[in-house]
């Protein structure tokens, strides 16, 4: 099964924290369970689409760490009050860009599930 590191993943994104990665790092891997309906996870080091996967566990960790961090409200995008106004993701739009980062890199490796 294809996995990555702390190592691997601040190569792509080094200003997220290494206690962040360790704590999401298994949302991720579900989430993927759920595009790929557990496909990736039959994925070893020497196939091809192994550096799709990584990319892609990556990218969809990144998504996790910045929702985590800014968290969803459903269906807000804008929060005011008292001068001070906060940006949220939706929930719906966190689903999105998941998605749309596994369409980008798993498009044609036979992992991902119907979209």
């Amino acid at each position: 099964m294809i996995t990555i590191d702390f190592d691997e993943y601040s190569r792509f994104y080094p200003a997220d924290s290494q206690e962040d990665f360790a704590r999401l790092l298994p949302d991720a891997e579900l989430r993927m369970d759920v595009i790929t309906a557990n496909r990736w996870r039959a994925v070893g080091e020497a196939d091809w689409r192994a550096g799709r996967v990584k990319r892609c566990l990556a990218e969809v960790l990144h998504v996790a760490i910045e929702a985590d961090q800014s968290p969803a409200v459903a269906g807000a995008t804008i929060v005011s009050n008292d001068k001070l106004t906060v940006h949220y993701a939706s929930t719906q739009q966190i689903e999105e860009s998941t998605r749309s980062l596994a369409q980008k890199w798993l498009s044609q490796t036979g992992l991902i599930s119907a979209l």
